[in-house]
């Protein structure tokens, strides 16, 4: 996917869903991801895939948000939490649209 693609993808979103894995904290791509869900007012889901150690680029812009972490825990209770933070933060289910093809997920 183009960078001016995932821009877009970036503006339409409701909420930018940060997916935190060893691999995705080192790449650049998501740093700067991140950060253009900063600039236009998105608010963040952080969502860690495993333990992690957040670097210090990350942790300035993940300041007061409410981590979900998906590797403890019960996986039905996990998705609940999800819904419930998606919920939260303005996302109501029953206007979700199918994702175009090619746009379901983006992952650094």
């Amino acid at each position: 996917m183009g960078r001016e693609k995932v821009t877009e993808a970036i503006k339409r979103c409701k909420v930018f869903i940060l997916m935190l894995s060893k691999v995705s904290i080192k790449s650049q791509h998501v740093i700067n991801g991140v950060a253009q869900a900063i600039e236009f007012g998105k608010p963040i889901l952080p969502v860690y895939l495993e333990p992690v150690e957040i670097p210090e680029p990350l942790q300035t812009y993940l300041i007061g948000t409410q981590p979900i972490k998906l590797y403890q825990g019960n996986e039905k209770e996990n998705f609940q939490a999800m819904l419930q933070a998606l919920t939260r933060l303005g996302v109501n289910m029953g206007d979700l649209e199918k994702p175009e093809e090619g746009t379901a997920l983006l992952v650094g």
